[in-house]
């Protein structure tokens, strides 16, 4: 919802756009410190939140097909970018919002 906005959704949305601001604030003012901060965004993700509301099969397809790659992603897809950005192999990305989530704000 902070890429792509949904007809009602407008808090929602607003809180998670304020969260990139605030990532990226953080960003800068604690740059010097070593203190890097990101934000990962997510699309859809097979979790039991995900199944709690898309609870048939009917559902879980028409969810799959918003994303470009026709399906939404695994638990570890997820963890492992959120892995990536707190590993020494991202210790030169800082202020970025990291975008997981399979081509869903593509259309």
């Amino acid at each position: 919802m902070s890429i792509r906005g949904q007809d009602g959704t407008a808090g929602y949305a607003a809180a998670k756009t304020g969260l990139i601001g605030l990532t990226r604030t953080v960003a800068a003012e604690y740059a010097t410190q070593g203190i890097r901060a990101n934000v990962l965004i997510s699309g859809g993700a097979d979790t039991p939140m995900f199944r709690l509301w898309n609870d048939t099969d009917e559902k879980r397809a028409f969810a799959a097909q918003l994303h470009a790659m026709k399906r939404v992603a695994s638990p570890d897809e997820i963890a492992s970018a959120a892995v990536f950005l707190a590993s020494a192999d991202a210790s030169f990305v800082t202020g970025t919002a990291l975008d997981v989530e399979g081509g869903v704000s593509l259309g």
